[in-house]
C-alpha cells in the first residue's frame, strides 16, 4: 500500500506552512500529521541536507508518494530538484508539485517538464550574465 506525504518549506523563521498542509488537503490529499514535514529555511540550501527533507526522504519507501504544493518548495537551484527527483525516482518515489498540474515528476512527463524548466533557467541565468558584463 503507498502512503503519502507532504512536505513544506518556508524562508524565514516567521513564516509558516500551515497554508501549505492546508492547501494540499483542500485539494482532497488525506496527509497524515505524522507524514507532514517541514523546513525553514533558504530554498538555496540543498534538499538533502535539509534535516526534516532528508528525514521525510528516509522514511519514505518504494510505491509512496511525496507531495508539494509548488515546485519551488523542493528548491530554487533546478539542478538541485532535477537530482532531488532522480534520487527519489531511483527508489521508485513518486514526487509530485501541484502547481505543475500534480504530474508525477519521476515520470517521462515530469521528467520532460523539469527538463524544459531547467533549460530555461540555464538560458535566464546566462542572459542575465551577459546583461552584466555589458552593463
Amino acid at each position: 500500500m503507498s502512503r503519502i506525504f507532504g512536505y513544506g518549506r518556508v524562508s524565514t523563521l516567521e513564516q509558516s506552512t500551515d497554508n501549505q498542509l492546508v492547501a494540499l488537503r483542500q485539494k482532497g490529499f488525506n496527509i497524515e500529521e505524522h507524514r507532514w514535514f517541514t523546513d525553514k529555511i533558504s530554498g538555496g540550501v540543498p534538499a538533502l541536507k535539509r534535516a526534516e527533507f532528508a528525514r521525510v526522504a528516509d522514511r519514505m519507501e518504494k510505491g509512496d508518494t511525496l507531495l508539494v504544493l509548488k515546485l519551488d518548495r523542493l528548491g530554487r537551484d533546478v539542478q538541485d530538484v532535477l537530482s532531488t527527483v532522480t534520487h527519489f525516482s531511483e527508489r521508485g518515489i513518486h514526487v509530485k508539485s501541484l502547481d505543475l498540474d500534480g504530474v508525477d515528476l519521476t515520470s517521462a512527463a515530469g521528467r520532460l517538464q523539469l527538463t524544459v524548466l531547467a533549460a530555461v533557467a540555464a538560458f535566464e541565468r546566462d542572459r542575465i550574465k551577459n546583461v552584466r558584463r555589458r552593463g
